[in-house]
């Protein structure tokens, strides 16, 4: 987020609870010294949010595992109608992530049925989209704010999922390659001769 965005939030915790925002920015630092937004709910700024959630999967999460896990599924299964509303609330108003993930979900299972290694994560995604100077590799349009990862030599032709065979594509383009060898998808495009 960069500082235009965070100018745009409510000043106050008092702001941000009276209009609805997660979010507040009030630009004083935090006890630790972050100078960033700060949730709503508990006041606390996302820079220490993200290092104590990073904390406790490291060294909390691995030793209370079982435990938790435990919970998660009593919990689940005393509160199943309200968890089901939860979820589907959650998926009505995150369409585009919802998609997201399934759509890793199935490149995923298509590279373990065919034994293909590799994987990558979001980060990775978007550090090959600042690499792309957020271009379409084909179309050269503008694909800062709608892209999907492709795999260059697809996995159906046996290209591995690492981040090496990945490339951002604007939807259009990435819909109109396919399955399609990356040599002849540019012939086709009148990119190669």
């Amino acid at each position: 987020m960069d500082i235009q965005d965070l100018t745009q939030l409510p000043k106050t915790r008092q702001e941000a609870i009276d209009i609805g925002s997660k979010y507040y920015f009030n630009s004083n630092p935090c006890l630790r010294g972050h100078t960033h937004k700060r949730e709503t709910k508990s006041g606390r700024c996302i820079t220490c949010k993200n290092q104590h959630n990073l904390q406790y999967m490291k060294n909390v999460y691995p030793k209370n595992r079982d435990k938790l896990l435990s919970y998660q599924r009593e919990y689940y299964l005393k509160n199943t109608e309200k968890v089901r509303l939860r979820v589907n609330d959650w998926e009505k108003n995150n369409k585009e992530k919802v998609r997201e993930n399934a759509l890793n979900s199935l490149r995923k299972r298509r590279a373990k049925l065919k034994n293909i290694d590799g994987k990558f994560t979001k980060k990775q995604c978007d550090e090959l989209l600042k690499k792309q100077k957020y271009k379409c590799t084909y179309c050269k349009c503008d694909i800062k704010l709608k892209h999907q990862a492709d795999h260059i030599i697809p996995i159906y032709l046996n290209g591995s999922n690492d981040i090496k065979n990945i490339q951002m594509l604007c939807p259009p383009c990435n819909k109109a390659k396919g399955k399609k060898h990356p040599i002849d998808f540019a012939k086709s495009k009148g990119l190669l001769i």
